[in-house]
């Protein structure tokens, strides 16, 4: 079992990928596997050029919303 705050920096590595040609549909399909997603839209694609096409752009927004929000501890805060 991975802990909040390994969680969230794995989560900040994955959202990083989201920028990598190479590894981003990689990248989302894990952050999806996280207990805390809610992606219906994720199970309609099939493949990366989709992907590409329909969702990347709200993927993106949407998981560094998801970072930001995130109130785990971090280096910077750990009491939370």
């Amino acid at each position: 079992m991975i802990t909040r705050y390994g969680r969230k920096r794995l989560m900040k590595r994955l959202v990083r990928l989201l920028s990598d040609t190479t590894r981003d549909w990689y990248a989302n399909i894990l952050l999806y596997s996280f207990p805390t997603a809610t992606g219906c839209s994720f199970t309609a694609i099939r493949n990366r050029r989709e992907w590409i096409k329909w969702s990347k752009e709200e993927d993106v927004k949407y998981w560094r919303d998801q970072l930001r929000n995130d109130k785990a501890p971090s280096k910077e805060n750990p009491n939370l």
